[in-house]
């Protein structure tokens, strides 16, 4: 063994031994300022690219020219456009919906992980005050693609099936004042891709979205307001905006001459309403269409915007009366195709496609159509609008805003996070050359840079940091694979178009290069681990000077002399790390040596023998980067091993539904390894990307995960007298400000409630209401939150009861009975019948029944589902008795014969109708039939059971009814018409 990796071995042993075993850095980045550069006319938004460390101070690198302050996804913008950059909450991730809550506070949705330094994902309240509400933190496993706030409730629509645990297909309703999921909409399945349009009126909730299975068009369903009820379900052409009044719900779609139009709120039937105008045939690049995907019904106009030309003159953009459809004196000239329109106060704010990073904002006044001078300081795409005290809220695929020059290099004082005036004197004169890679030997700043896609020339520079002067600089007439920074030399890798790769090492104190003689056979892209006197390459080569080695190789560091090290892989590696004497690899490979490892292997550093750590890293090498391989690996500070996961780009989304897996769990793209165990650590942060793992700072793309405080331990619960008690272990620090008690409704999930206890507060007693919870602390350092306690789990209020016993259920037609017996443990309260579309879910429903009860007899759908009897105690629910499935049918005795003396009476809205049964005795229930004609069948709704009255909201006009008997009997009742005012 060496001296050089002696010492190597040495010190990550004492690393080892002194670090706690837990990850060093927060879940919740601070952002870093947003790069910018001018390209064609565009501000466009340009990804922090390269990161290293000196003293208290962060270098930071990419294609920027400019910098902007932080942000997030979100941003508040005064009326002259200028950002104001404290008065909204920072938002870690994209914000695709922006929405007022009526109450001078906002709803958001997108895919970002945090809002306001808390771990808020997907869904957010900020309040008036610019505060994060808390209460409003929904679990969903999918996105959310539209939201509507209407009726005291949040309407959203989206790719997830379920939320807060509940099943949910892909529309939920949650209180607009608690952020409490509510039953309205559970059951409903469009048995299909996800919902994409939402619009919501006084009486209705319209959505729409594809039709399942069915190609080439959409389905459009109305829902009662008050209970959730479906009204219609009607299949359309392609649909891509719903606005809704009371009168009409206008569809905006895709069709030559006529992409809109207007259906009933209550039937879904087409309406004569119809706009005045023609459209014209449009010819684009994919063929000819004419689309509405955007619409406004506001102050008695619906603006609608899209890809159009009509006859006369209106062209992506415009307006008709919401009534008669007329045209309206309002011929505003759109910079792009609308993709979203919103009222902010006299203005309508157009969100058009456009510019390079994404959406742009236009703003046009409501009279003539002008457009107001209006540039938002925001660096990036903008997807969403609403209106706001100092101007407008902006959410979108930004970062920051606001312009300070920095030309491909900048630092920031770790400290304060403030942008230091410190500037490079490194030329640039290829507006796409970028700062590739950021090291440093200790003293001086090494920068390589390189073209797009690394293209060559390449340029390595040794950079002053405390005054910017290049010191030194080697052009390479190559790519650069790659470089790696030990012992005062920097070992490059040097790719020559059609001729290979090479080797070589720059000697940082005189700038001097030897080439080593090492030529690679096949593509570049290499990466590079120096340990002690070894180099470790991976990379898209199958032989080095011209002996076999695919996708792996070793050289002595001082002569260059390939070495006999050879693992066999089954996919080239992607990265490689060294350190004592161990190598890392990662990639989307399944065997290393012979053995199972899925996208992380360890090495022997002599031998090249497979070690036997090997994390669970299920899923990661599964069909390549874009699903998940390990991208990159960094051995941390503290010891561990650090693995991205996915693509490289920092564009990429972040969707739940699109996570890896590790360990059997759904994580995050960026992973924590115990390099002593394999075992993945409990840390799972907000952010992608792993640019530079540093002493105190972790860079992700646009952020930095500073380094956390040592978090509690011990965490135990103790419940007694009706009180819970949690206690834990501080452990010593005089920098910790506070003590974070997170609470969830199961292990694993983000909390539904966190607490901040004092700094040196070591317990927490509460009367839980009943339930099952688990709980966490932190540490807090300011906002920078430790990692958490693993979770301890307890349950409050009367003891879980036993599940029903013996549960049975008998069918008579649709008549359905079902029986039990009590549990043998514990007295229920009540029980819960819940049914379900296959074995286990509860999408249908869920009655409560005495808790007495042994049985329960009603009429039921003619259908199939599957159910199950839940016992409850105090909010306590015990498990399912066995699954039970229900097939009902017809009867047999309906009755042929109609109701009579059927009346109808109208108060306000209300139509209430009643009548007399069918005089044979049949208890089948009667179907209402009505339509806008004596005679017409537009309607069909089946009557409750035993009923002699039914009344419901209806919206102006002239209907006529009829009641026909139960079974589909032909015969029908009088006819009353109904007038509704």
């Amino acid at each position: 063994m060496t001296p050089a990796r002696r010492c190597s071995l040495v010190l990550l042993g004492v690393i080892l031994l002194a670090s706690p075993g837990f990850a060093q850095y927060a879940e919740i980045p601070w952002p870093l300022p947003s790069g910018a550069r001018s390209f064609f006319g565009f501000n466009a938004q340009e990804p922090i690219r390269a990161a290293t460390q000196i003293g208290r101070r962060l270098f930071i690198g990419g294609r920027f020219t400019d910098l902007g302050a932080p942000t997030g996804g979100a941003a508040v913008v005064d009326t002259l456009g200028v950002l104001r950059p404290e008065a909204f909450p920072v938002v870690g991730g994209e914000v695709s919906q922006v929405a007022n809550d009526g109450i001078g506070g906002w709803f958001l949705a997108g895919t970002f992980t945090s809002v306001g330094g808390r771990p808020i994902a997907g869904f957010a309240r900020v309040a008036p005050e610019r505060t994060v509400d808390e209460r409003f933190r929904l679990v969903l496993n999918g996105a959310i693609r539209r939201l509507a706030v209407a009726h005291g409730r949040v309407y959203l629509i989206g790719d997830f099936t379920s939320v807060n645990g509940a099943a949910r297909q892909g529309l939920a309703a949650i209180e607009a004042s608690t952020g409490r999921l509510t039953a309205w909409g559970a059951g409903f399945d469009p048995q299909g891709p996800s919902l994409t349009a939402l619009a919501a009126s006084s009486i209705g909730v319209y959505v729409a979205g594809p039709r399942g299975l069915y190609p080439y068009g959409d389905r459009i369903w109305g829902f009662d307001a008050a209970n959730g009820r479906v009204l219609f379900e009607q299949n359309s052409n392609w649909v891509g905006a719903l606005a809704a009044s009371s009168a009409r719900v206008y569809v905006g779609g895709a069709g030559y001459q006529r992409p809109l139009w207007a259906i009933d709120p209550l039937t879904g039937l087409e309406t004569a309403w119809q706009p005045d105008m023609q459209f014209l045939l449009q010819s684009g690049t994919y063929g000819d269409y004419t689309s509405i995907n955007s619409m406004l019904l506001d102050g008695g106009r619906l603006y609608f915007g899209g890809r159009f030309l009509s006859t006369t003159g209106r062209q992506n953009l415009t307006a008709v009366d919401a009534t008669t459809g007329e045209r309206v004196p309002w011929r505003p000239v759109a910079s792009g195709i609308p993709m979203g329109l919103a009222r902010v106060g006299p203005y309508v704010a157009l969100i058009h496609s456009g510019g390079i990073s994404g959406g742009a904002l236009q703003v046009i006044d409501t009279s003539a159509g002008a457009t107001i001078p209006f540039t938002p300081g925001v660096i990036g795409g903008i997807a969403a609008v609403a209106a706001a005290p100092e101007g407008v809220v902006l959410g979108g695929g930004f970062s920051g805003g606001g312009s300070v020059p920095r030309s491909r290099l900048a630092s920031v004082d770790l400290d304060t996070r403030a942008l230091e005036p410190w500037t490079s004197a490194m030329v640039f004169t290829d507006p796409d050359e970028q700062i590739a890679e950021l090291a440093t030997d200790g003293s001086w700043l090494i920068a390589r840079a390189e073209g797009t896609y690394g293209q060559f020339p390449v340029r390595v520079a040794k950079i002053d940091p405390a005054t910017g002067a290049v010191a030194a600089e080697r052009t390479f007439q190559a790519g650069l694979g790659a470089m790696h920074v030990a012992g005062g030399e920097i070992v490059v890798g040097v790719s020559s178009m059609g001729v290979g790769t090479s080797l070589g090492v720059i000697t940082i104190a005189d700038w001097s290069y030897r080439a080593l003689p090492a030529t690679f056979t096949g593509d570049g892209g290499l990466s590079l681990a120096v340990d002690g006197n070894t180099i470790y390459v991976s990379g898209q080569f199958t032989a080095v000077n011209g002996q076999s080695r695919i996708g792996l190789a070793a050289f002595e560091l001082t002569t260059g002399a390939l070495l006999p090290w050879q693992p066999t892989v089954d996919a080239r590696p992607a990265v490689v790390r060294a350190a004592a004497g161990r190598v890392w690899i990662g990639g989307v490979f399944t065997r290393v040596g012979g053995q199972r490892r899925r996208g992380l292997a360890e090495l022997d550093g002599v031998t090249g023998a497979v070690l036997p750590w090997n994390p669970d890293v299920l899923g990661v090498s599964e069909g390549g980067f874009s699903s998940g391989g390990i991208r990159d690996l960094a051995i941390g500070p503290d010891g561990h091993l650090y693995a991205a996961i996915g693509s490289p780009f920092p564009f990429t989304s972040n969707a739940v539904s699109g996570r890896p897996t590790v360990g059997g769990q759904a994580t995050g793209f960026t992973v924590a390894f115990s390099i002593a165990t394999g075992q993945r650590l409990p840390w799972t942060p907000a952010r992608a990307g792993l640019l530079a793992v540093l002493p105190d700072c972790l860079v992700t793309f646009g952020g930095c995960l500073p380094r956390s405080p040592a978090p509690p331990t011990g965490l135990q619960v103790a419940q007694a007298n009706g009180t819970t008690t949690l206690s834990w272990t501080l452990p010593a620090s005089s920098a910790r400000t506070g003590v974070r008690l997170e609470v969830s409704a199961t292990e694993g999930l983000p909390p539904l409630l966190s607490l901040d206890l004092a700094a040196n507060q070591t317990s927490f007693t509460a009367t839980a209401p009943p339930g099952h919870y688990a709980v966490r602390v932190r540490a807090l350092e300011g906002i920078v939150a430790s990692t958490p306690t693993a979770d301890v789990t307890f349950s409050a209020g009367p003891p879980v009861p036993g599940a029903p016993r013996d549960a049975t259920v008998v069918t008579d037609g649709p008549r359905v009975t079902f029986r039990w017996q009590p549990p043998s443990t514990g007295t229920p309260q009540q029980y819960l019948l819940e049914g379900g579309t296959s074995e286990g879910r509860a999408d249908l429903g869920a009655l409560p029944l005495p808790g007495s009860a042994t049985s329960f007899t009603f009429d039921g759908p003619v259908a199939m589902y599957w159910t199950r009897v839940v016992a409850v105690n105090g909010g306590v629910r015990s498990g399912p008795s066995r699954e039970l499935l229900v097939e009902t049918r017809p009867r047999q005795n309906c009755s042929a014969l109609p109701p009579t003396g059927l009346t109808a009476s109208v108060s306000g809205r209300v139509v209430s109708f009643s009548w007399t049964p069918g005089a044979d005795g049949s208890d089948s229930p009667p179907t209402l039939i009505a339509g806008s004609a004596p005679g017409a069948s537009a309607i069909y709704l089946e009557m409750p059971a035993y009923a002699t009255s039914f009344s419901i909201a209806a919206p102006p006009g002239t209907y006529y009814a009829r009641l026909a008997g139960g079974c589909f009997a032909q015969a029908t009742s009088n006819e009353v018409m109904v007038v509704v005012p």
